[in-house]
């Protein structure tokens, strides 16, 4: 990209110069208006000319689309994330259903200790 704008900024150079040089050397004073708006018309049609190109040739990349393309991205990527998210929900309901089934089970242990149930901590076997 940098290359083609200092391509553009030298050609537009060149061309002001050469136009400043007969303008001066080659018109009489009252043609000197005109020549400056010609010169004026050229340069920006050249400008416009090369960011036309430039533009065109993104398009041929596929970096500008169109409202179609944008939205059939947008609704896959979104169909992407909703996937994603349905997997961390998965995950996080499978995590807190064995914290659930663990402090369940130790709720269960305290209240069988509470009422007087055997505890085994240690067995010894001769």
């Amino acid at each position: 990209m940098l290359l083609v704008f200092l391509e553009l900024v030298k050609k537009v150079g060149i061309f002001v110069i050469i136009g400043q040089t007969i303008q001066h050397f080659g018109i009489s004073k009252k043609y000197e208006k005109y020549m400056k708006f010609m010169i004026s018309i050229i340069v920006v049609a050249q400008i416009t000319f090369a960011f036309g190109i430039y533009i065109k040739q993104f398009k041929s990349r596929g970096i500008f689309m169109s409202g179609s393309e944008y939205k059939n991205e947008w609704e896959a990527n979104m169909e992407k994330v909703e996937e994603k998210i349905k997997e961390y929900n998965l995950q996080l309901s499978e995590s807190l259903e064995e914290e659930f089934e663990e402090s369940e089970y130790q709720t269960n242990q305290a209240e069988k200790e509470e009422s007087g149930g055997v505890y085994v901590e240690k067995i010894i076997i001769p």
